[in-house]
Protein backbone atom coordinates (compact mmCIF):
# COMPACT_ATOMS: atom_id res chain seq x y z
CA UNK A 1 0.00 0.00 0.00
CA UNK A 2 1.31 3.45 -0.82
CA UNK A 3 0.60 7.18 -0.97
CA UNK A 4 0.75 9.09 -4.24
CA UNK A 5 3.11 12.08 -4.37
CA UNK A 6 2.92 13.13 -8.02
CA UNK A 7 2.56 16.91 -7.59
CA UNK A 8 5.58 18.92 -8.71
CA UNK A 9 6.97 21.92 -6.84
CA UNK A 10 9.30 24.00 -9.02
CA UNK A 11 9.33 21.16 -11.59
CA UNK A 12 10.59 18.61 -9.07
CA UNK A 13 8.27 15.73 -8.05
CA UNK A 14 7.27 15.72 -4.40
CA UNK A 15 8.25 12.06 -3.98
CA UNK A 16 11.78 13.02 -5.02
CA UNK A 17 11.84 15.94 -2.58
CA UNK A 18 10.84 13.57 0.24
CA UNK A 19 13.71 11.18 -0.50
CA UNK A 20 16.27 13.96 -0.94
CA UNK A 21 15.05 15.96 2.09
CA UNK A 22 14.58 18.88 -0.27
CA UNK A 23 11.43 20.63 0.89
CA UNK A 24 10.78 24.30 1.52
CA UNK A 25 13.98 26.20 2.36
CA UNK A 26 15.97 22.96 2.36
CA UNK A 27 13.91 21.37 5.12
CA UNK A 28 12.62 17.77 4.86
CA UNK A 29 9.06 17.14 3.72
CA UNK A 30 7.28 15.61 6.71
CA UNK A 31 3.54 15.97 6.03
CA UNK A 32 0.87 15.71 3.37
CA UNK A 33 -2.85 16.41 3.10
CA UNK A 34 -5.51 14.14 1.66
CA UNK A 35 -9.21 14.82 1.17
CA UNK A 36 -11.29 13.75 4.18
CA UNK A 37 -14.01 11.32 3.07
CA UNK A 38 -17.43 10.90 4.64
CA UNK A 39 -16.67 7.19 5.05
CA UNK A 40 -13.77 7.93 7.43
CA UNK A 41 -14.14 7.24 11.13
CA UNK A 42 -11.33 8.49 13.41
CA UNK A 43 -10.23 6.71 16.57
CA UNK A 44 -8.86 9.02 19.25
CA UNK A 45 -6.28 8.06 21.87
CA UNK A 46 -6.21 9.06 25.54
CA UNK A 47 -4.15 12.14 24.66
CA UNK A 48 -6.91 13.41 22.37
CA UNK A 49 -4.98 12.79 19.16
CA UNK A 50 -6.20 10.64 16.28
CA UNK A 51 -4.41 7.30 16.20
CA UNK A 52 -6.39 5.49 13.49
CA UNK A 53 -8.67 6.42 10.63
CA UNK A 54 -11.03 3.63 9.71
CA UNK A 55 -12.92 3.53 6.44
CA UNK A 56 -16.51 2.36 6.32
CA UNK A 57 -17.85 0.89 3.14
CA UNK A 58 -20.98 2.52 1.72
CA UNK A 59 -24.11 0.97 3.12
CA UNK A 60 -22.31 -0.77 5.98
CA UNK A 61 -23.74 -0.54 9.47
CA UNK A 62 -21.69 1.29 12.10
CA UNK A 63 -19.04 -1.09 13.37
CA UNK A 64 -19.47 -3.42 10.43
CA UNK A 65 -17.08 -3.74 7.47
CA UNK A 66 -14.60 -1.27 8.89
CA UNK A 67 -10.94 -1.47 8.03
CA UNK A 68 -7.87 0.53 8.95
CA UNK A 69 -6.95 3.05 6.30
CA UNK A 70 -4.38 5.25 8.05
CA UNK A 71 -2.84 4.70 11.47
CA UNK A 72 0.12 5.98 13.45
CA UNK A 73 3.08 3.65 12.88
CA UNK A 74 1.85 2.48 9.48
CA UNK A 75 4.44 2.33 6.70
CA UNK A 76 3.60 3.13 3.10
CA UNK A 77 5.44 3.18 -0.21
CA UNK A 78 6.05 6.41 -2.13
CA UNK A 79 4.08 6.22 -5.38
CA UNK A 80 4.98 8.55 -8.28
CA UNK A 81 1.47 8.38 -9.76
CA UNK A 82 -1.83 6.55 -9.77
CA UNK A 83 -1.47 2.93 -10.82
CA UNK A 84 2.32 3.06 -10.71
CA UNK A 85 4.60 0.89 -8.55
CA UNK A 86 6.56 2.34 -5.66
CA UNK A 87 9.78 4.27 -6.14
CA UNK A 88 13.16 2.58 -5.62
CA UNK A 89 16.23 4.72 -5.01
CA UNK A 90 19.98 4.49 -4.48
CA UNK A 91 22.08 7.08 -2.66
CA UNK A 92 25.66 7.76 -3.73
CA UNK A 93 28.42 9.95 -2.32
CA UNK A 94 30.41 11.72 -5.02
CA UNK A 95 33.73 13.56 -4.86
CA UNK A 96 36.24 14.14 -2.12
CA UNK A 97 35.43 15.21 1.43
CA UNK A 98 33.00 16.76 1.95
CA UNK A 99 31.35 14.54 -0.62
CA UNK A 100 28.06 15.57 -2.18
CA UNK A 101 25.07 13.24 -2.16
CA UNK A 102 23.47 12.14 -5.42
CA UNK A 103 20.52 9.85 -6.02
CA UNK A 104 19.61 7.31 -8.69
CA UNK A 105 16.03 6.24 -9.32
CA UNK A 106 14.94 3.02 -10.94
CA UNK A 107 12.46 3.38 -13.85
CA UNK A 108 8.99 2.54 -12.55
CA UNK A 109 8.30 0.24 -15.52
CA UNK A 110 10.76 -2.33 -14.15
CA UNK A 111 9.65 -4.89 -11.57
CA UNK A 112 12.67 -7.12 -10.88
CA UNK A 113 13.08 -5.98 -7.28
CA UNK A 114 15.52 -8.77 -6.38
CA UNK A 115 17.89 -7.41 -9.03
CA UNK A 116 17.46 -3.84 -7.78
CA UNK A 117 18.32 -4.85 -4.23
CA UNK A 118 21.54 -6.53 -5.36
CA UNK A 119 22.80 -3.32 -6.98
CA UNK A 120 22.04 -1.12 -4.01
CA UNK A 121 18.52 0.15 -4.69
CA UNK A 122 16.04 0.36 -1.81
CA UNK A 123 12.26 0.86 -1.72
CA UNK A 124 11.24 4.38 -0.71
CA UNK A 125 8.86 4.24 2.26
CA UNK A 126 7.45 6.57 4.88
CA UNK A 127 6.15 5.93 8.41
CA UNK A 128 3.05 7.80 9.62
CA UNK A 129 3.74 9.69 12.85
CA UNK A 130 0.54 11.72 13.33
CA UNK A 131 -2.99 12.18 11.99
CA UNK A 132 -5.18 15.27 12.16
CA UNK A 133 -8.53 16.37 10.73
CA UNK A 134 -7.88 19.85 9.37
CA UNK A 135 -9.67 22.53 7.37
CA UNK A 136 -6.88 23.58 5.01
CA UNK A 137 -8.25 27.13 5.02
CA UNK A 138 -7.05 27.30 8.64
CA UNK A 139 -3.62 25.85 7.87
CA UNK A 140 -0.58 27.74 9.18
CA UNK A 141 2.52 28.58 7.16
CA UNK A 142 4.51 26.15 9.31
CA UNK A 143 2.12 23.30 8.47
CA UNK A 144 2.18 24.16 4.75
CA UNK A 145 5.97 24.24 4.74
CA UNK A 146 6.07 20.72 6.17
CA UNK A 147 4.30 19.61 2.96
CA UNK A 148 6.94 21.25 0.74
CA UNK A 149 4.96 24.39 -0.11
CA UNK A 150 6.23 27.85 0.78
CA UNK A 151 3.12 29.15 2.57
CA UNK A 152 -0.44 28.37 3.61
CA UNK A 153 -1.73 30.58 0.79
CA UNK A 154 0.24 28.64 -1.82
CA UNK A 155 -1.02 25.34 -0.42
CA UNK A 156 -4.62 26.59 -0.34
CA UNK A 157 -4.45 27.70 -3.98
CA UNK A 158 -3.12 24.27 -4.97
CA UNK A 159 -5.85 22.53 -2.96
CA UNK A 160 -8.61 24.68 -4.52
CA UNK A 161 -7.42 23.84 -8.04
CA UNK A 162 -7.18 20.13 -7.21
CA UNK A 163 -10.44 19.58 -5.36
CA UNK A 164 -12.89 22.48 -5.87
CA UNK A 165 -14.77 22.32 -9.17
CA UNK A 166 -15.33 26.09 -9.11
CA UNK A 167 -11.58 26.73 -9.30
CA UNK A 168 -10.42 23.65 -11.20
CA UNK A 169 -10.11 25.60 -14.45
CA UNK A 170 -7.77 28.12 -12.80
CA UNK A 171 -4.01 28.22 -12.71
CA UNK A 172 -2.02 29.18 -9.64
CA UNK A 173 -1.38 32.57 -11.22
CA UNK A 174 -5.04 33.29 -12.05
CA UNK A 175 -6.22 32.08 -8.64
CA UNK A 176 -4.21 34.86 -6.99
CA UNK A 177 -6.93 37.26 -8.16
CA UNK A 178 -9.67 35.28 -6.39
CA UNK A 179 -10.94 36.91 -3.20
CA UNK A 180 -10.15 34.85 -0.07
CA UNK A 181 -13.80 35.35 0.91
CA UNK A 182 -14.84 33.33 -2.16
CA UNK A 183 -12.89 30.33 -0.88
CA UNK A 184 -14.00 30.81 2.73
CA UNK A 185 -17.67 30.56 1.72
CA UNK A 186 -17.19 27.28 -0.16
CA UNK A 187 -18.49 24.03 1.46
CA UNK A 188 -16.30 22.87 4.33
CA UNK A 189 -16.32 19.28 3.05
CA UNK A 190 -14.24 20.32 0.03
CA UNK A 191 -11.52 21.81 2.23
CA UNK A 192 -11.39 19.25 5.03
CA UNK A 193 -8.24 17.12 4.95
CA UNK A 194 -6.49 14.29 6.69
CA UNK A 195 -3.23 16.01 7.60
CA UNK A 196 -0.71 13.17 7.74
CA UNK A 197 2.61 13.64 9.52
CA UNK A 198 5.34 11.20 8.51
CA UNK A 199 9.04 10.45 8.49
CA UNK A 200 11.07 9.08 5.61
CA UNK A 201 12.45 5.63 6.39
CA UNK A 202 16.13 5.42 5.51
CA UNK A 203 16.85 1.83 4.49
CA UNK A 204 20.42 0.63 4.95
Amino acid sequence: MGIIFQVKIDDKPLWQRIIERDGYNGQPVTATGRMWKDTYQPLVGLDGNITHILIKHKGAMLGDKLRRHYYVGQTRALLPGRGKPGVWYRKRFVGEYPARTEYDYMPVALHDTECWDKIGFRPARIRITSLQKLDVRQMTDAQAQRTGFSSAVEYLMWWAIQYDSVFRHCTTQSLVTVSPADILTRPAAIYTAVFIGFEFMEVA
